[in-house]
């Protein structure tokens, strides 16, 4: 984890429009350009560090645009068979970065619905300790 936070701040993970903000604000999805930036880095990244299966309980709530409905990915699920997907649509903030078109769906990360998802951890500690 230390080593893929680190190597984001080498990384250029977005640019603005060729527009610049103003395109962002009045003809793009969002602020700003992370389509092709942001998915390469993180399939780099997964590949180099060899990153598999989640040792421990791991949660990554996005959200759907068109239903508006929020997914929890959880491992041992869909973080562990499309993690780059997961998290690219975790990284697209309402606003700043167009959706995220993966996993058959689009996506916004999981805040627009839960600034802070408590009821995931807390509903799976009363699952794993009753």
């Amino acid at each position: 984890m230390i080593a893929f936070w680190q190597n984001s701040t080498t990384e250029i993970l977005y640019r603005d429009w060729i527009g610049g903000i103003v395109m962002g604000l009045t003809v793009e999805a969002g602020l700003y350009n992370d389509t092709k930036y942001l998915p390469a880095f993180l399939n780099q990244q997964i590949a180099a560090l060899n990153i598999g299966a989640m040792q421990r309980y791991t949660n990554v709530g996005i959200t759907n645009v068109l239903t508006g409905a929020f997914v929890d990915n959880t491992s041992g699920g869909t973080l562990d068979t499309n993690l780059e997907d997961v998290l690219y649509a975790s990284f697209s903030y309402a606003g700043f970065f167009p959706p995220a078109e993966s996993m058959g769906g689009t996506w916004f990360d999981g805040s627009v619905i839960w600034d802070l998802d408590v009821f995931s951890a807390v509903n799976k500690c009363l699952e794993t300790h009753e």
